[in-house]
């Protein structure tokens, strides 16, 4: 490919992916200016420059109906919510080089390739919240409450926006969001894992916002997951600690949790599986925090799923274990899943990728889980997401399916 050192860094790029047939980005620790040539960025004839592959992605959450396709190039396009993606008309322009979106009820946020953020919805924007734009630089993770998000720097410092009582406001603990790996939100409230293994806690205080109960516990944690009102965390001993709305999975006092692995959760409940591959579920009992109908049936257990009132257990021998309440897919003509790829849930539903590239789904047929009407095109698929009651399937060729 035939360039000079006056080319623009951005043409050089599109130029690469032309030939290349997908999407590129620099890999470097370097900060390059696109639109400006390659030698005022500091590179040189016979430099080389190491870049990563970049494929189509989808994103969406359970809070509402919306789906973003980030495609190959770094551009987005978005469906569902018609707040959130009218108001993606009005920043698309800053919309390029895009890697990641967060997605809120109302409102989203992109993060793009050189750490910096676009926000747009009916939320408190960043500006609004008193964060200063060298606050959203260097970001390598977006996290969304409802209405909030929590933006996780390079230098482990966490910065946030939107409602206050979702989480926007983190003032009360900035101090203590230093040194931050993970930040995982519920409904309301958001949860820091910090590199020493404690955790720090800001928003609605009954929905895991307050961690002041287990606070002593929270040590050498390694990893976090939420419901709608409760937190729990997994430490490096195997143990899991949980605080919270009491209903939702914060109480986890009359169960035995060791030797676990991993934590899935619905709406209102926790699943834990454990090394020895069995599992263990607690909150509330329609929500699926009550397995003892299938407890004999959860064993040789590789993954669990779950949905807002259901969860999805797949064995080693491909033996498909549902428990729950049947309107959220705890229910299926399925028995076994072969050649598993991915299982995902909407809030209602369930959809299997296989190693064929179909999708297989069950659960409410209007919350996504009667895909026949879309079964045809349903083919190479790689990727699927869930909405809160819909599901979208991106194909080999960067289209998407939706049901």
């Amino acid at each position: 490919m035939a360039w000079t050192v006056r080319l623009a860094l951005l043409q050089l790029k599109q130029r690469a992916e032309q030939e290349l047939g997908f999407g590129i980005s620099f890999a470097s620790s370097r900060t390059f200016a696109l639109s400006s040539s390659l030698v005022d960025n500091g590179l040189a004839d016979g430099e080389v420059l190491q870049v990563l592959a970049r494929r189509a992605r989808l994103f969406s959450s359970r809070f509402c109906s919306s789906f973003v396709l980030v495609q190959s190039d770094g551009t987005v396009k978005g469906w569902g919510n018609w707040q959130a993606c009218a108001d993606m008309d009005f920043a698309q322009r800053r919309l390029t080089e895009v890697q990641q979106v967060a997605v809120g009820k109302n409102a989203m946020a992109a993060l793009r390739v050189d750490g910096t953020v676009v926000s747009w919805g009916d939320c408190e924007s960043p500006e609004s919240c008193g964060l200063q734009e060298t606050d959203l630089q260097d970001v390598q993770d977006i996290a969304a409450s409802i209405h909030a998000f929590a933006a996780l720097r390079r230098d482990g410092q966490v910065r946030t926006w939107g409602w206050p009582n979702y989480g926007g406001d983190s003032s009360e603990v900035r101090d203590q969001l230093v040194d931050v790996v993970q930040v995982v939100a519920s409904f309301y409230a958001f949860a820091a894992l910090k590199r020493d293994g404690s955790v720090v806690t800001w928003g609605e205080a009954h929905c895991g916002g307050d961690s002041q109960r287990v606070q002593a516990e929270l040590r050498a944690v390694r990893l976090l997951r939420s419901t709608a009102r409760a937190f729990a965390a997994l430490r490096c001993d195997g143990t899991v600690v949980t605080w919270g709305h009491p209903v939702a999975g914060g109480d986890s006092s009359h169960v035995l949790l060791q030797g676990v692995v991993d934590v899935s959760s619905t709406r209102a409940a926790f699943a834990a599986l454990h090394g020895d591959s069995q599992a263990t579920a607690w909150g509330h009992a329609t929500a699926g925090g009550d397995a003892s109908a299938v407890q004999d049936q959860l064993h040789e257990v590789q993954e669990i799923v779950g949905s807002d009132g259901a969860f999805a257990a797949v064995c080693r021998d491909g033996r498909l274990v549902l428990w729950g309440d049947e309107r959220y897919g705890a229910q299926s003509g399925l028995t076994h899943l072969s050649d598993l790829q991915q299982l995902v849930a909407s809030n209602y539903a369930f959809a299997a990728l296989t190693a064929e590239g179909t999708v297989l789904t069950w659960g409410h047929g209007a919350g996504g889980g009667d895909s026949s009407a879309v079964q045809e095109q349903l083919k190479e698929v790689q990727q699927v997401v869930g909405s809160s009651d819909s599901f979208a399937a991106l194909r080999k060729d960067e289209t998407v399916v939706v049901w």
